[in-house]
């Protein structure tokens, strides 16, 4: 399901959602701290569903279905994570491809 008012907010220090309501904004989820953030993608159709590239303290490539309550490490830990180029990947082989650029 798609939620236009999803923020991701990737930090030095992992990752804050808020949900956008008017001129205010609700914390929805927090994760993933200890990592910098280094790049953030959101799936086009669910946007509860999204990657973080971690890089410098923390790395790996982190997947949310959850609008960031929970995070999942999908790997690559040994790799400083950067994601270029399209922001809303429709498939996750081509975020991998971002990924691994």
């Amino acid at each position: 399901m798609k939620d236009p008012c999803l923020l991701y907010v990737g930090t030095g220090d992992g990752m804050y959602v808020f949900h956008a309501r008017g001129e205010e904004l609700a914390l929805v989820g927090r994760g993933i701290e200890g990592n910098a953030v280094r790049g953030i993608a959101v799936h086009p159709q669910d946007s509860k569903t999204a990657y973080a590239a971690c890089g410098l303290r923390g790395w790996g490539l982190y997947r949310t279905v959850d609008a960031g309550q929970t995070w999942e490490l999908l790997g690559f830990e040994d790799r400083w994570g950067k994601m270029g180029g399209e922001s809303s990947p429709c498939k996750d082989t081509r975020l991998l491809q971002q990924f691994l650029r």
